[in-house]
């Protein structure tokens, strides 16, 4: 374990210095956050959610009150989520296994630690490996919930997975239903926590916005499932012979001796996969995409434990032959829809913001960089016409 951590750092830290633009709009709303403008993107005008991960705000709100660099914050705090995801991935493969010292479990970290996708989407500034971690959490703390209290921690945790990602809201109807329907438990604490939390959030929503989902996700359901579907093919052409693999390994392991086991991973890895497809995957890494594909590593480790036999070798090869020689291709991706350190954007907003006057305008489009360098006092709008 301690060897694929090292690993998962070592290839995490060739995309240290890239963050993708979209993380410093996250940014700009934890600076408005963090000087008592609240949750807006400009201080006048009605305020519009137009992020899809407030926990994530919230988080980066710590950097601006302590007075960390943000991109300092946001690279390092991925990639600390990045490292807690491996040792997790194979805690909750021993937990589900019914042989949990075979070696096969560590698959799913080794997954998660030499996939290329896992380590940009760590690094790129974002809330993917801290929604994979607490996915992962989640579900072990769900198997262990064997008391009211741990129960109702675990409904408070379901909710905080729901306000870091908008399809964290599905796992709690699934997680509680699976839970239901197992050896018949009591999930009325988990339920009735995680109801309470979710109606002070949607309550919040509803007075500051005037709207119960954050503004993008209407943006983003724009497509028909056809056009979403296409364009999302076309990002994904490049790698596809990793998605592929993992996919019909996923596939195979439903047809497994341990199907009723997974089964709540499997139906929870489809959900997220079914969300991922009805937005746009162009993001680095695929990173909407890497919550199911841990649950499927997870899942895929767990049937090798218990089918144990010479054929089994050969999804693990394959898979992690992918996924180290997607590497190179993976970054260059990475490289050029990111934002380097004192990059032309950077340097030339770094620049501008010295001659703004307070109350000025900016259109531009991609304003991520520039709204965050602009600073509170500038309006930004973002265009794409």
């Amino acid at each position: 374990m301690l060897v694929l951590t090292l690993l998962f750092i070592a290839i995490a830290s060739i995309s240290f210095n890239t963050v993708v633009d979209d993380a410093f709009i996250s940014a700009r709303y934890a600076q408005m956050l963090s000087v008592g403008h609240g949750v807006r993107y400009n201080v006048e005008g009605p305020p519009i959610e137009g992020v899809t991960n407030l926990a994530w705000v919230w988080w980066l709100a710590i950097a601006h009150w302590t007075g960390v660099s943000v991109h300092a914050w946001m690279v390092s705090s991925g990639l600390l989520f990045g490292v807690l995801c491996v040792p997790l991935s194979y805690l909750l493969a021993r937990r589900l296994s019914p042989e949990p010292d075979r070696a096969a479990l560590l698959l799913a970290p080794a997954m998660l630690a030499l996939s290329p996708h896992f380590a940009v989407a760590s690094t790129n500034g974002l809330e993917t490996s801290a929604f994979v971690a607490g996915l992962l959490a989640v579900s072990i703390g769900l198997l262990d919930a064997n008391t009211p209290g741990s129960r109702a921690r675990a409904g408070f945790a379901l909710f905080l997975l729901g306000a870091l990602r908008p399809e964290g809201l599905l796992l709690a109807p699934l997680a509680i239903g699976f839970n239901a329907l197992r050896d018949g438990r009591n999930v009325w604490p988990t339920a009735l926590t995680w109801t309470v939390c979710i109606q002070v959030l949607l309550t919040w929503r509803w007075l500051t916005f005037t709207a119960l989902l954050p503004n993008t996700g209407a943006a983003k359901l724009a497509k028909t499932w056809t056009q979403q579907l296409e364009h999302n093919a076309n990002y994904l052409s490049t790698d596809g012979p990793w998605w592929l693999l993992v996919l019909l390994f996923g596939l195979w392991t439903c047809a497994g001796s341990t199907r009723r086991i997974l089964a709540p991973w499997l139906v929870t890895a489809a959900a997220l996969l079914i969300v991922a497809s009805r937005v746009e995957l162009w993001m680095p890494g695929a990173r909407l995409v890497l919550p199911a594909f841990a649950l499927i590593a997870v899942c895929l480790a767990v049937h090798l434990s218990v089918t144990p036999d010479t054929w089994s070798v050969f999804p693990m090869i394959s898979v992690l032959i992918t996924a180290i020689a997607l590497g190179p291709q993976v970054r260059r991706y990475d490289a050029v829809h990111s934002v380097q350190p004192k990059n032309g954007t950077a340097t030339a907003m770094a620049a501008l913001s010295q001659h703004l006057l307070p109350g000025d305008t900016l259109v531009v489009r991609d304003a991520g960089v520039l709204a965050y360098y602009a600073g509170p006092q500038t309006y930004v709008f973002e265009t794409h016409k």
